[in-house]
């Protein structure tokens, strides 16, 4: 086979396996959508929160080295 030929065989799957995920995929309902959002939001504040107690701790650290 001609590598013009695997080149077009390839694209040619690309773009019928993306059309069938399209097609074929789960619909996500707005429940579990809503609740996944809720759950980012709230691992995203513990995240700041974490960050903060290190930055803090990070600047006592410094204080008593200096």
């Amino acid at each position: 086979m001609s590598r013009r030929g695997f080149l077009n065989g390839l694209l040619a799957g690309g773009v019928i396996g993306a059309a069938m995920a399209l097609f074929v995929r789960p619909q996500m309902k707005p429940g579990p959508k809503k609740g996944l959002i809720a759950k980012t939001r709230r691992m995203s504040s513990k995240a700041g929160k974490v960050v903060s107690e290190v930055r803090d701790s990070v600047r006592d650290i410094k204080k008593i080295l200096d």
